[in-house]
């Protein structure tokens, strides 16, 4: 009587995981491969290689007391040589990169203020992407890239930067109601932003003189 076998193909960009009597034996490679379950082999399960995405929406606040949204695109995938470790070591590797994210991100923020966070954003991605590196690489996991995608300062302070923006690109003083309005929130919010607003202001104001110094007379 001939062996009792199965067959099985591993489709390309794909992992199979190999055990022998319920422990694991070796990885399949993409191919056709052959198991004997009269040994006890079988195909226990598959993992794709292909660089999967996770985005994460994280809320959090800065040092001079802004809530801020954060959205973090992370993309990740399977290290063929450790994928046993990322079978077996990790149930749902998509929640475990999450709450790393949001650890490493709400350990960092508060140490930052609103303008140095928006400036230094790609510095915070790379600290996640480090974090992130060395404990997901345990789980057989590489972390490709990390993104901050957006960061979204609250309803109020949107507004007030918006009103910012617009004095510091006009040719005039800004009305005292706007600049009543903007000082008003941001004292809300925290003194450092308020001085964030006066230097801005000063700022833009000295450039425009500086503008209208060198515009040729007619």
């Amino acid at each position: 009587m001939g062996n009792l076998c199965c067959v099985a193909c591993v489709d390309q960009a794909t992992i199979g995981v190999v055990e022998r009597w319920g422990r694991f034996e070796k990885l399949a490679q993409p191919g056709f491969h052959f198991f004997n379950p009269l040994a006890g082999e079988c195909l226990a399960g598959l993992l794709s290689t292909r660089i999967s995405s996770l985005d994460v929406r994280i809320e959090t606040k800065t040092k001079d007391n802004v809530f801020v949204q954060m959205l973090c695109s992370i993309q990740y995938r399977v290290i063929k040589e450790n994928a046993d470790d990322a079978f077996y070591e990790l149930q749902n590797p998509k929640e475990q990169i999450q709450a790393f994210v949001f650890d490493v991100v709400r350990a960092h923020v508060p140490r930052m203020t609103l303008d140095e966070l928006f400036e230094q954003k790609g510095d915070v991605a790379q600290t996640v992407l480090e974090e992130l590196e060395k404990v997901m690489g345990a789980y057989g996991y590489n972390i490709e890239h990390i993104l901050m995608v957006d960061i979204i300062p609250d309803a109020a302070v949107r507004k007030a930067m918006n009103e910012i923006n617009a004095a510091c690109m006009s040719h005039v003083t800004a009305p005292a109601t706007v600049l009543h309005s903007i000082i008003f929130v941001f004292q809300l919010k925290g003194f450092s932003l308020l001085v964030y607003t006066r230097e801005r202001l000063k700022r833009s104001s000295k450039l425009r003189r500086q503008r209208l110094k060198l515009k040729p007379s007619t």
